[in-house]
């Protein structure tokens, strides 16, 4: 019998948690090309300076082309998990791209604040730095709307 600590032995145990993050970037990667095979002739063609989050963030919704059904889905998200900053960096980019600059910016604040808390009693809190610096560049982003 198996356990999940079981699975960490062996060539895991001796990985860094830097070594990790990068194995994980690269297999969210290999997925997103998998079900995007067209995107890589459009990036040799054309470079984009598109993420590796931003690519998560397309591949989540790319199923959905109404974004009516993504802030449906993303409140319910936040409903039944209001604690996780990400969730609100989803909603906030959301909201960005649909012009409500207002609610974009309220949500980037709360994601932020979120995150932070989280780092701050994190033993390893990769997931809450990449919102909590995703929610400081989209605050900025709707800052600079607001005041253009």
């Amino acid at each position: 019998r198996s356990t999940m600590s079981d699975d960490y032995t062996g060539d895991h145990a001796n990985h860094s948690p830097v070594a990790e993050a990068r194995d994980v970037e690269t297999d969210i990667e290999t997925v997103v090309d998998e079900q995007h095979p067209d995107a890589n002739s459009a990036e040799e063609s054309e470079p984009t300076h598109e993420s590796w989050f931003e690519k998560i963030r397309n591949w989540v919704f790319s199923h959905q082309k109404n974004r009516a059904r993504e802030l449906q889905e993303l409140n319910q998200t936040i409903a039944l998990h209001p604690d996780v900053a990400m969730n609100y960096v989803l909603r906030g980019e959301l909201y960005l791209q649909s012009d409500d600059v207002p609610r974009a910016l309220d949500d980037f604040r709360t994601a932020r604040i979120l995150a932070e808390a989280c780092l701050e009693s994190a033993d390893w809190g990769l997931i809450d730095q990449i919102a909590q610096d995703r929610a400081q560049r989209g605050v900025e982003k709707a800052r600079r709307r607001l005041s253009g």
